[in-house]
């Protein structure tokens, strides 16, 4: 990850909403498929959410510019 530190990924994905994090989840390209339905994913809680996003961020080739789509409003 380019110039940016888990910490950075933990910090900005703290600030998104519910919808920004399911659709950052969509954006990234991981090595393997994520298959999380919108059932699946509309039972997690928010925080397990974040910890998804940030355990697939780390594996996807496209990470750090997926995240820099979402601007927390928050």
């Amino acid at each position: 990850m380019q110039g940016i530190t888990q910490s950075d990924i933990v910090d900005r994905l703290s600030r998104m909403r519910r919808g920004d994090v399911i659709a950052y989840l969509g954006r990234l390209e991981c090595k393997f498929p994520l298959d999380l339905t919108p059932k699946f994913l509309a039972a997690m809680s928010l925080g397990r959410l974040r910890h998804v996003a940030f355990a697939a961020s780390l594996h996807a080739r496209n990470g750090v510019e997926a995240l820099d789509l979402f601007v927390p409003t928050h």
